[in-house]
């Protein structure tokens, strides 16, 4: 934006003695600043000329002047239009993120295609690098975050300080605040007077209308109306002979010029800022995050896509983490209930420990937790949903197989069971006909039975890092899977039996032994992420081309030497 980089010429160029020049070569310096966009010298350019063509006598001269500067005045509507959409839509989205202490948000960032956390301030700036495989934001109560580095687990102080997950928070340093030294673009704004009381005249005289409307309109923050109101004093009282009301138009006209000069760059700052901070953010699946605000004068936690506009079916609430990568958030409601919410703005009462099971809790998260054996007690809760069971990398759960009971819980949607040492499944999961979600990632699976065919509502498959060496033929079977996770195990081919799941929209066979791919995959139409990064393959098959749906693949650390054309497409 050339107006940006010339604010200071501008207010030079305002008050320079135009009269001596010609009135067309005027004329000229503003057609050739209006090609430019710069629309403000412009205009002051084409006003002059119009005044020395008809101090002159030159009507024809006149009637272009006035053309051009009412196109200039169209030119000049349109960046003041331009620069409050900006200010406002940028405003929007970096308002919303929570900030702890007014100085903290959590931040997100992809590093080879593994995501990392970290905390950025209010302007954008990284104060606590990208560590993290996973964190949480500073609770507003103890002032401590949750994050994972290198498999372990930590209480994060706002300054950094990392302290073992084992210890009580109550046992940790008390958390200071810092009085907020952020100044917003509105509190630079109010710094500035907006009053021009002192400038008020009164008078009979036409122009002296027209600056009592210039003062009102710039006092209501529209700098462009006023402007033209002030310039109409200007050209109108120098016409009048009236020297004092000539140069105060010329003075508020080139104090409007600044406000609109100073809102510009602030619409720059701001983007600026908005685009770091749009960056930094984590969206979970690239579309939700976590937002607050105020209402009622208390904080309250909502989620928002990209453009800052806040999802109304997933609700507000009194407190909120982001979602994880099971696709919940955690999130408490104005009477302190813990709930589970899911991206359709469907929740979840939910127990974060075995004790804390009744007939009202619908989901059990016990992520994390070291279980010697699976919680039988779940299976007096018929109730439940939503089961997450998962062990961590290090400290992997301890149960080689689950109890055929689990056929009690046949309300269950979601069964998460990662990191558990699992080595096979009772054929009693198959009258889990609610199931539409099977995490099992990171277990030594090496078969499924035959019986999970049955399982027909199920949509998202975790299957990643077992001990697969081929592709289950069940899996063929799931004709309603979305989401198929295959990574990490040791397939070396697959079967073309694999495009019988038409309905797949995401794939990934990363880290596997994969040397080619049966051109039958360009079948799977419906494709939108496709993982093959880590696996030996020389080509690719044309057929990849019809992938045309595909917004992401990943080919990284193959033995690739050239792309079939087709994948243009």
């Amino acid at each position: 934006m050339k107006y940006l980089l010339t604010s200071i010429c501008l207010l030079i160029n305002c008050l320079m003695p135009l009269s001596a020049q010609d009135n067309r070569d005027v004329f000229a310096e503003g057609k050739a600043q209006y090609q430019e966009g710069a629309y403000y010298e412009a205009y002051q350019r084409f006003s002059a000329a119009y005044t020395l063509s008809k101090n002159m006598g030159d009507a024809a001269y006149q009637d272009l002047s006035r053309t051009w500067l009412q196109k200039s005045a169209a030119g000049i509507r349109a960046e003041q239009q331009r620069t409050d959409r900006l200010l406002k839509a940028t405003r929007k989205l970096t308002d919303a993120f929570y900030f702890y202490d007014d100085r903290l948000a959590l931040a997100y960032q992809e590093f080879y295609n593994e995501g990392r956390f970290g905390f950025i301030n209010r302007q954008g700036e990284v104060v606590i690098g990208y560590e993290y495989t996973s964190a949480t934001n500073f609770d507003e109560t103890t002032g401590y975050a949750k994050v994972e580095k290198e498999e372990k687990r930590y209480w994060l102080a706002p300054d950094g300080t990392e302290y073992p997950i084992e210890k009580a928070v109550e046992d940790l340093p008390v958390v200071s605040t810092k009085e907020n030294s952020y100044s917003s673009n509105e509190q630079q704004e109010a710094s500035m007077t907006n009053s021009l009381e002192g400038f008020r005249v009164n008078g009979s005289k036409d122009y002296h209308q027209e600056l009592q409307e210039g003062i009102d309109l710039y006092d209501e923050g529209d700098y462009f109306a006023s402007f033209q109101r002030f310039n109409a004093v200007n050209v109108l009282a120098e016409n009048d002979d009236d020297d004092r009301l000539a140069e105060l138009g010329s003075q508020l006209r080139d104090s409007a010029v600044q406000r609109i000069q100073l809102l510009a760059v602030q619409a720059a700052d701001a983007l600026e800022v908005a685009q770091n901070i749009r960056e930094a953010f984590y969206f979970y699946d690239g579309k939700y995050a976590l937002a607050s605000g105020e209402k009622a004068g208390q904080k309250v936690f909502y989620f928002i896509d990209k453009a800052g506009n806040e999802f109304q079916k997933l609700k507000r609430w009194q407190n909120a983490e982001q979602f994880d990568y099971k696709g919940f958030a955690r999130v408490v409601d104005d009477d302190g209930i813990n709930y589970l919410l899911d991206t359709m703005g469907q929740i979840y009462r939910v127990a974060f420990q075995l004790e804390e099971l009744n007939s009202e809790i619908k989901a059990l998260d016990l992520r994390g937790v070291k279980l010697n054996k699976f919680p039988k007690e779940v299976f007096g809760h018929k109730q439940l949903e939503i089961l997450l069971l998962d062990g961590e990398p290090f400290n992997h759960n301890n149960f080689s197989s689950f109890p055929s009971g689990i056929r009690k819980c046949s309300k269950l949607r979601t069964l998460s069971l990662c990191y558990c040492q699992i080595q096979s499944l009772p054929t009693e999961i198959t009258e889990l006909k609610s199931l539409n979600t099977l995490y099992l990632g990171n277990n030594p699976l090496s078969s499924l039975p035959t019986e999970i065919t049955q399982l027909t509502n199920l949509t998202t498959l975790d299957l990643s890092y077992n001990k697969l060496t081929s592709l289950p033929h069940p899996i063929i079977q799931l004709k309603n899977v979305t989401f198929l996770d295959l990574a990490g195990n040791d397939l070396d081919s697959l079967p073309i039996e694999i495009t019988q799941l038409t309905n797949l929209t995401a794939l990934s066979l990363n880290d596997n032994r994969l040397s080619s791919l049966p051109p039958q995959i360009g079948q799977l139409n419906k494709l939108i992420k496709l993982d093959l990064g880590i696996n030996y393959l020389d080509s690719l098959p044309p057929q990849i081309g019809q992938l045309d749906k595909l917004i992401e693949l990943v080919l990284s650390e193959n033995e690739l030497k050239k792309l079939p054309p087709k994948l243009g497409s």
